[in-house]
């Protein structure tokens, strides 16, 4: 019997009380819910890594027009702009399945934006930046000579060009206009007496009925400003070209 007893006992001690084995299983089901539950984060976050990756991977993919110091201008922006020029008035009755035309406005495009990418990374070297409060004043101008932020955004509308996109046409020409001032003289540029008299000899030589040089006084002088200031921007620009990698990549 005391065997018997012995045995019950020491059987007795090796079972765990029915506290202990439920505290056991409550923390092996806490452990493997902790588990699961990290597996389900784990699995979100690699999920959205994986989307992110792909989201910027398709923004990387977007076909090239060219490639600027590393900057990519991508052929949609080519494109929009092209879209831009042909529905704007101007283009009104202008062949646009002409191939040769088509041709002529998209290098002229490609080069425009290039030009402008150069323009705005070499600002952007010169520590120039924007200025809000400029912006808005450029806007405010634009909608007192367009009659209106109504007929401002309906003439945008017609060519294409939401209010953002012309704002942020406005932000770059001030940022390059003000670093032009600072390294060029486009904006200081004159012309004399002599340059106007001779413009208005030749441009009306052997023609009769033709204004006095006093009522066309100012708009030769303004053709011949914006002549030289075209010269002097070329000549600037090309020097930016030769210094700069660019890859045409279209």
């Amino acid at each position: 019997m005391a065997d018997t007893d012995n045995t019950e006992e020491k059987e007795g001690s090796i079972s765990p009380p029915s506290s202990v084995s439920s505290h056991v299983s409550a923390s092996r089901r806490k452990r493997n819910n902790n588990i699961a539950i990290t597996m389900i984060i784990v699995a979100i976050a690699v999920f959205v890594v994986l989307n992110f990756t792909e989201t910027i991977n398709l923004f990387d993919l977007q076909p090239s027009a060219a490639v600027i110091n590393g900057e990519k201008i991508n052929q949609s922006d080519v494109t929009d702009r092209i879209d831009q020029i042909l529905s704007s008035p101007q283009a009104q009755g202008v062949d646009t399945t002409d191939p040769t035309l088509l041709a002529q406005v998209r290098e002229q495009v490609l080069n425009e934006l290039i030009s402008t990418a150069l323009l705005l990374q070499a600002a952007e070297a010169a520590g120039i930046v924007s200025d809000p409060e400029a912006v808005e004043t450029e806007y405010q101008l634009a909608v007192t000579q367009t009659g209106g932020e109504e007929k401002l955004i309906e003439q945008l509308s017609a060519g294409g060009i939401t209010v953002e996109e012309f704002r942020a046409n406005l932000r770059e020409q001030l940022i390059i206009r003000q670093f032009l001032t600072v390294n060029t003289t486009i904006f200081s540029i004159s012309v004399t007496d002599e340059e106007v008299a001779e413009f208005y000899e030749q441009m009306n030589a052997g023609q009769e009925g033709v204004p006095a040089l006093v009522e066309v006084r100012s708009q030769i002088e303004g053709q011949l400003i914006a002549n030289k200031q075209q010269v002097e921007l070329d000549a600037f620009i090309a020097a930016l070209r030769d210094a700069a990698e660019i890859e045409i990549t279209q």
